[in-house]
């Protein structure tokens, strides 16, 4: 039976958070995807799932979006729950690239070209047992 790796998309703008479910469902084949619009749905989602046993392996964040923090409080509260979390920040903000890079996560700068991005999830989804269709 192969792994299951899920997947937390927090991201508000709605085109772009669908875009990414349908890239990380239709791309990887274990991947069972969570999405939230805001930061504390997002912060709320990854507790829950810790409780239950079943944190994140993977979290894609914007880093800019409506509620009590941004991106890269997500990542510091997403590693205080499971310390190998794999995170990919996001911003049209290139700035925020060395930020996420000295926490040792990915970054895709907005807007990103699909053949990126998959790569990015890929590497990584990859340490966690993410598979390509």
């Amino acid at each position: 039976m192969e792994k299951t790796v899920k997947v937390l998309i927090a991201e508000d703008e709605d085109p772009v958070r669908e875009l990414l479910l349908r890239i990380v469902g239709k791309k990887f084949k274990n991947a069972e995807v969570h999405a939230a619009s805001n930061f504390d749905d997002a912060k709320r989602l990854l507790e829950e799932h810790h409780q239950k046993g079943e944190a994140f392996h993977l979290l894609i964040t914007d880093t800019e979006m409506p509620g009590q923090g941004g991106g890269l409080e997500l990542l510091e509260h997403a590693r205080k729950l499971r310390k190998d979390v794999s995170v990919i920040g996001m911003s049209g903000k290139p700035e925020y690239g060395p930020k996420y890079a000295s926490q040792g996560a990915g970054f895709v700068e907005k807007p990103f070209m699909l053949p990126e991005v998959v790569e990015k999830i890929r590497k990584h989804g990859e340490p966690h047992g993410l598979e390509m269709r």
